[in-house]
């Protein structure tokens, strides 16, 4: 079940870049990207998360701006064990 949920989290909001054994996990949630380290903790795989200040910030969406309302949290996971943990796992990365 957590692989699942996993799977659509990363599906949704998240990115990977094989190169760099890297992936990434973006919420504007603490509470959800703290939960997510913790299941992931309890798989055995190591991840951190960095706050980005972007609340007030301006994004753009083709010719329209919005202020953005909220921070946003980043799950990462990098390194050869975690990242191999995660892929043997999930079978959208090869």
């Amino acid at each position: 079940v957590k692989w699942h949920y996993i799977s659509a989290l990363y599906d949704g909001d998240g990115s990977l870049k094989p190169e760099e054994r890297k992936l990434n996990y973006t919420t504007v949630s603490e509470s959800l990207a703290r939960g997510l380290v913790n299941i992931l903790l309890s798989l055995g795989i190591e991840s951190t998360i960095s706050k980005r200040e972007t609340a007030g910030t301006v994004a753009k969406f083709g010719e329209k701006e919005c202020i953005r309302r909220y921070d946003t949290y980043a799950i990462n996971v990098f390194g050869k064990e975690n990242f191999e943990k995660f892929s043997e796992n999930l079978k959208c990365i090869k």
